[in-house]
């Protein structure tokens, strides 16, 4: 129970550096 929660946990900040990245990228194809 505890593993999937921080399996979840886990997830939740590997996609927020996705979007973190895909803006970075984003900004520097811009400028």
């Amino acid at each position: 129970m505890e593993e999937n929660e921080n399996k979840f946990e886990l997830s939740k900040l590997i996609i927020h550096l996705e979007e973190i990245d895909r803006q970075i990228l984003f900004d520097q194809l811009c400028s």
